[in-house]
């Protein structure tokens, strides 16, 4: 992002890049056009279509004394650099960039330029899989091992320190436990064949454990008897969802009541935790209770044990 300081101005910046031995990759040169940021008609003055920009975005701008600039209409421009490749530009290869020179033409008297970072697209490695996604785990699985390195992160971007590093390489599959449940991480591996690095996201999923409450002592009288009186929803720890999770795991979790000897035969059908009056029975027999997760609605939540827990009150 650039601009010249004066409203409605406009400036080219030359852009340079050199390799890895400070050679310059002549082919990557660019003249950008560099439009006044806090002009509100820039967009209009400049299309996409007419230029190397490659998009406008909306931001407040703040000086290091802590003013702002023009908020309402502060507006910067996007470059993609190998936009115009039917110009004769070409695609990018495989030569590192270590250094970009920029320099403004005369016609400036005060500008000021800020790379938020370089993106550059590279083959998606379909090799690379995340799977067994827990509260506290997951794994990354890749088709080889060749010299790829992981770096797990929960600070988004691109946070490499020490991914070069050998001692990093590891084995894969690759599984990162010891995670905090519902927490996003953010993964880097390095692939030193293709010089590339692969970021992707994971968030883990939110433990639950399912707990209900039944009576003790019925009296059987051919009424019928409610068999389930409460429930508890509870993660690893054993501390209890409340509020809107809460909610959503009533709506969402399922019980049912079927009689495993006796007759006639009793079967409540399936009701969620906001329906309990409805698992009933009215005879005496050993019932059975059965539960069910929608993981359409519960797909963020691990169901840590393969049961539910009866307490008989």
């Amino acid at each position: 992002t650039a601009g010249a300081i004066l409203t409605g101005s406009s400036v080219n910046a030359d852009i340079k890049f050199y390799d890895n031995s400070d050679n310059e990759i002549a082919k990557y040169r660019q003249t950008l056009d560099v439009y006044d940021w806090y002009n509100e008609q820039i967009i209009s003055q400049k299309g996409t279509k007419e230029s190397s920009i490659y998009d406008y975005k909306h931001y407040v701008v703040r000086r290091l004394d802590g003013t702002y600039l023009h908020g309402d209409n502060t507006y910067v421009q996007c470059w993609r650099l190998n936009k115009f490749s039917e110009s004769g530009f070409g695609e990018f290869d495989d030569t590192e960039i270590t250094r970009i020179n920029i320099t403004f033409d005369d016609k400036v008297n005060g500008a000021c330029l800020t790379i938020f970072a370089i993106t550059a697209e590279v083959e998606y490695d379909n090799n690379i899989t995340l799977s067994d996604v827990k509260h506290d785990s997951f794994k990354i699985e890749c088709g080889t091992e060749d010299s790829k390195q992981v770096k797990i992160s929960t600070t988004e971007g691109a946070d490499n320190e020490g991914i070069m590093n050998s001692s990093n390489t590891v084995t894969f599959p690759y599984t990162k436990s010891g995670l905090d449940e519902g927490t996003t991480y953010y993964c880097t591996i390095y692939d030193d064949d293709k010089k590339a690095y692969y970021y992707f996201s994971v968030t883990t999923k939110k433990s639950l454990k399912i707990v209900v409450q039944t009576p003790s002592g019925l009296v059987y009288n051919g009424a019928a008897q409610q068999l389930v009186t409460g429930f508890s929803t509870l993660d690893a720890s054993n501390h209890e969802y409340s509020g809107d999770e809460l909610n959503l795991l009533k709506s969402h979790i399922y019980l049912r009541i079927k009689n495993a000897t006796g007759t006639p035969t009793r079967d409540t059908g399936w009701y969620n935790l906001n329906s309990l009056a409805n698992l009933t029975a009215t005879n005496a027999g050993t019932y059975s209770v059965y539960y069910y997760l929608d993981e359409d609605k519960l797909g963020d939540y691990e169901l840590v044990e393969p049961y539910a827990t009866i307490i008989v009150n």
